[in-house]
């Protein structure tokens, strides 16, 4: 057990973007940034002495939102927060507040050599936990957000195994790397719908071909057709194990064309690619979409995923489709 921290936050802040223009936000479903300005808070530390490490977030938001969603956005696999600005930021853009809670697998020191693999596990559904437990203490270090955020809409989203985290959070069933045979289920009934941009699929002894079928939440499930991560993930199918067996009710699943598993760096980082930019564009439209089909149960959002769902396949979409 750590001592609780003496400091509970230090942060900077970078502000990018114009400020919001009303009624600018008429078609935002292009991949376009959104009309709001966004300040990026990072390196938060909060103060949670019932973790093995200090607990570090990075909250996105929008500038002048009054009612603003919030996702719980949980991060790949030795990633960096700041990896994942052009997707969160592009939420943000468009009215949503995002949480990211820094795992311990995160780089920079990664602590995976640390903890086994079932605490690392453990730790990150804690994260997503703690991300709304703290919000007091995160309003604290970023006054900006107090009275601002709407917790009556609440997502729980993620990339790579941070997708996994965020179904996990939603209620989908995995087994304990410590304990065989052990299952884990203990699903947030804070989290109104799931975001779970190339997930892993079925992996023996920790997730398997009914883990997903307890996902009642509307979900959304991305990958590339370019999306391989030897040897765990060798095609790209493999990520879409988890929509495949979700069962029916509000369940999509978007297979973009040419797309790799870091969107050539765009997410998490990858030195010397190419960035994916218009694969980007689709993923930020598409993703933007579904949440706001849920939050906001825009008729707008509905019909772009529902004629996506028609054309099936596209020019940059390989496949579409919902159940």
């Amino acid at each position: 057990m750590r001592t609780p921290l003496i400091a509970v936050v230090a942060l900077s802040l970078t502000t990018i973007g114009a400020a919001p223009t009303v009624g600018a936000d008429n078609d935002p479903y292009t991949g376009a940034p959104g009309p709001y300005a966004v300040t990026y808070a990072r390196n938060v530390v909060l103060d949670e002495p019932e973790r093995p490490e200090p607990f570090v977030v990075q909250v996105t938001r929008p500038v002048e939102v009054k009612n603003s969603p919030v996702i719980v956005f949980s991060h790949g696999f030795r990633c960096e927060l700041a990896g994942n600005d052009p997707l969160v930021g592009h939420w943000a853009s468009h009215g949503y507040t995002v949480i990211q809670p820094q795992h311990l697998d995160a780089e920079p020191n990664s602590k995976i050599d640390v903890y086994p693999q079932h605490v690392n596990w453990t730790e990150r559904r804690r994260d997503m936990e703690r991300s709304l437990d703290l919000l007091d203490q995160i309003a604290a270090a970023v006054p900006e957000i107090a009275g601002t955020l709407d917790l009556s809409n609440v997502i729980a989203a993620g990339h790579s195994y941070g997708g996994l985290t965020a179904q996990s959070s939603g209620g989908a069933k995995t087994f304990s790397r410590g304990e065989p045979n052990t299952l884990v289920h203990e699903p947030d009934p804070r989290f109104k719908a799931v975001v779970a941009v190339s997930p892993p699929g079925r992996m023996p002894g920790f997730v398997d071909e009914n883990s997903a079928k307890t996902i009642s939440l509307p979900m959304i499930v991305t990958t590339g057709t370019e999306d391989f991560v030897p040897p765990m993930m060798p095609t790209w199918e493999v990520h879409i194990d988890t929509y495949v067996d979700a069962e029916p009710g509000d369940k999509y699943l978007a297979v973009i064309e040419g797309a790799d598993h870091r969107f050539g760096g765009l997410i998490c980082g990858d030195v010397g690619a190419e960035p994916m930019t218009e694969q980007m564009a689709i993923l930020n439209a598409t993703t933007l979409a579904f949440i706001n089909s849920v939050v906001q149960e825009s008729s707008q959002a509905q019909a772009y995923l529902d004629e996506l769902a028609r054309a099936g396949k596209t020019e940059t979409m390989f496949a579409f489709e919902t159940k």
